[in-house]
């Protein structure tokens, strides 16, 4: 269930985060944004798709390792792609034993948390 981080924030910062998802143009209620290109959540020109920023927490908990085990991750930081309007944020992820086993790319500014998991990953719902 995507979390309703609008009601648990302060007013002002909520309205800024449902603004920025308003305004962008490439706001989708899928779970992949329309002419990204690239390996899906892997690639920063396909990032996932999420419904705010508190979401990339509730998506990255629902990803799980092939073999059914639940990650860690650790933010890294933002950036731009061209191919995408907003910033997408940038985690590493790591198997339960704290192995580095990817990078995952995240657009938090989106209508919807997608349900579906990058090449390598299962995702739990």
């Amino acid at each position: 269930k995507e979390l309703d981080w609008v009601s648990m924030m302060p007013k002002e910062y909520a309205q800024l985060l449902l603004n920025q998802i308003k305004s962008n143009p490439q706001a989708t209620v899928t779970d992949t944004i329309y002419g990204a290109i690239g390996e899906f959540g892997l690639e920063s020109s396909n990032p996932v798709p999420v419904y705010g920023v508190p979401n990339n927490d509730v998506y990255l908990g629902r990803l799980r390792t092939p073999n059914g085990m639940p990650i860690k991750w650790e933010r890294i930081g933002s950036m731009k792609n061209e191919n995408i309007k907003e910033l997408i944020d940038y985690y590493n992820i790591f198997d339960s034993n704290g192995n580095k086993i990817a990078n995952i790319f995240i657009s938090p500014y989106h209508l919807h948390t997608s349900l579906k998991a990058p090449k390598g990953f299962k995702m739990i719902i």
